[in-house]
């Protein structure tokens, strides 16, 4: 669903805050990208009025993809006790945009001082080159740029051409860009209003494996007597479930928080 603005105004010692309502763009430039699900390549997800002098990092932000955040996907290296990368607001973990021959890469974790992220644009930029491959119809000689130093309106981009986001290894996503006008009178007048979300699909969230009764709260992975994987756990089930009356876990298993899929 999407999330509409609070139309309150926020009141500090009896006075009204009138700077959130002056607005701090205009003549902007609004791209319309949708983007689409990794496994129903015609199933469009969600879609955003984005501007073109924002970061394509902000667009990558503003993605939300389970795979993120499952199994650890949001902690450096995969490890439970590694350092968060990614938030709902902020996602720092290896990804690149793929948009006419040039892959835009991620590289904002180790400008932070988490270490460098791997760089999924390399094995194929360098296979590409290998025996003279981009001389081969469709391929080409691709470059690489930095996703966070790059704003929309340095693009060259073809409306309703599909481009490429790819994140956590080989989780693919079509994104295309329907439209490309001026701000108008109906936008948000406000930048911190954008990526502003214009469609978002209804995702299903699942109840507990083994109740049926509670929206799970946990999601396992290679949990070998919950008879499936992944498997979904509520929070009065998970526990007595995976740990004896010391509280020990009884066998090994993979565990995220479930936040819908």
């Amino acid at each position: 669903m999407v999330q509409q603005q609070s139309q309150l105004s926020i009141e500090y010692n009896g006075q009204k805050d009138n700077n959130e309502e002056l607005p701090d763009i205009q003549n902007e430039v609004i791209l319309k990208i949708a983007v689409y699900h990794p496994h129903k390549p015609d199933r469009r997800v969600r879609e955003f009025d984005i501007l073109g002098s924002q970061k394509l990092s902000e667009l990558r932000d503003a993605i939300y993809c389970m795979n993120d955040f499952a199994t650890s996907h949001d902690k450096k290296d995969g490890k439970e006790d590694g350092a968060v990368l990614n938030t709902i607001d902020k996602k720092m973990s290896a990804s690149y945009l793929f948009i006419e021959n040039v892959f835009y890469v991620d590289t904002r974790a180790e400008e932070a001082g988490l270490g460098a992220e791997p760089d999924y644009s390399e094995p194929i930029r360098q296979w590409v080159m290998e025996n003279g491959r981009f001389k081969h119809e469709k391929l080409n000689k691709y470059t690489r740029q930095i996703m966070q130093n790059v704003t929309f309106e340095e693009l060259n981009i073809r409306l309703n051409y599909p481009y490429q986001f790819l994140h956590q290894g080989d989780c693919q996503h079509v994104i295309m860009v329907h439209d490309i006008r001026m701000q108008s009178s109906q936008d948000p007048k406000k930048r911190s209003a954008y990526p502003y979300t214009t469609y978002n699909w209804q995702y299903t969230r699942y109840k507990c494996s083994m109740c049926s009764l509670y929206p799970a709260e946990f999601m396992t992975v290679n949990d070998i007597l919950s008879g499936s994987s992944p498997c979904f756990f509520c929070q009065k089930c998970y526990g007595p479930f995976h740990f004896d009356k010391e509280g020990i876990q009884m066998f090994p298993y993979s565990v995220s928080d479930y936040l819908g899929v």
